[in-house]
């Protein structure tokens, strides 16, 4: 039987959050879940103790380190769109372009309103912040190999919660204590990427989803009122709260598990690895 290791890490407030699986064929055995303080050493051991050297890493980052953006740009060839990108960003961002690493995805299906431009979304991130990271896992024996942002991990979530693209678009909304990374997509697209920190975590976010919410209805022309997933830390007056000040359709939405196989001693999966297993998503059919 053919058997790829993995290894999923998501880094957020000084913790570490790991996930070794096992691609079996069709099938993802997750063989731990380990919390780590953002340590070197203990990050070293716990390596050496799983037998995880040299496995190939995805990591998930996040925060407001993380810059995201719709960017127009006139019809120009392929071939030009990064060069072009990489004056746009730097208007936004004001480091040299050999500080700052950015991808960036066509949006294929929405329209603007005068239809002569491009748009793109795009994810940008001082290179230092991300090398800092990478660097870490690979002195203790990893090979980080794919980086990913939050924003994008609830997008895999948003594909397996909803049988088929809205037509009028959704938010997805991961909420925590003192913060939440929202993610605001259209069909299979992803619109747009807002984290909000504050200790009022859940009024601050419903000013904030509405606001962002306007600014994109101005840019693109998306009908009709936009669905609302929760995932996170939801309890069910968060839920109410959400459904009495906004005119949305509001519900939750949970980490497809369906999709991983768990020992017993892994059946209550707590919310602060949900990026990280949301991150094996990218390879789940």
């Amino acid at each position: 039987m053919k058997t790829n290791r993995k290894v999923a890490v998501h880094i957020k407030d000084g913790k570490i959050f790991l996930c070794v699986v096992n691609y079996q064929d069709s099938l993802v055995k997750v063989e731990c879940l380990q919390e780590l303080p953002l340590d070197e050493e203990k990050l070293f051991q716990f390596v050496r103790e799983k037998g995880i050297k040299r496995l190939p890493v995805y990591l998930a980052v996040g925060g407001n380190q993380i810059f995201s953006r719709v960017i127009f740009l006139p019809p120009v060839p392929e071939e030009e769109i990064k060069q072009a990108l990489q004056w746009e960003v730097t208007k936004y961002l004001p480091l040299s372009p050999e500080e700052i690493i950015f991808d960036y995805e066509i949006i294929n299906q929405i329209q603007i309103k005068d239809g002569k431009e491009i748009p793109l979304f795009i994810i940008a991130a001082r290179r230092s912040y991300l090398e800092n990271y990478c660097d870490l896992l690979a002195k203790v024996g990893l090979k980080p190999s794919v980086v990913d942002v939050e924003g994008s991990i609830l997008r895999y979530f948003y594909l397996y919660s909803v049988k088929k693209p809205e037509r009028n678009g959704s938010c997805f909304i991961y909420l925590d204590k003192e913060r939440a990374v929202l993610s605001f997509l259209y069909k299979e697209s992803l619109l747009f990427i807002y984290n909000v920190e504050n200790k009022e975590i859940v009024n601050k976010v419903i000013t904030e989803y509405m606001r962002v919410s306007r600014y994109l209805k101005g840019q693109f022309q998306i009908p009709g009122r936009q669905n609302i997933y929760l995932t996170g830390k939801v309890d069910d007056s968060t839920l109410n709260l959400f459904k009495d000040k906004l005119d949305v359709s509001v519900q939750r939405a949970q980490l497809p598990l369906e999709k991983f196989q768990f020992s017993s001693q892994l059946q209550n999966i707590d919310s602060s690895f949900l990026f990280t297993l949301g991150l094996l998503l990218r390879e789940v059919g």
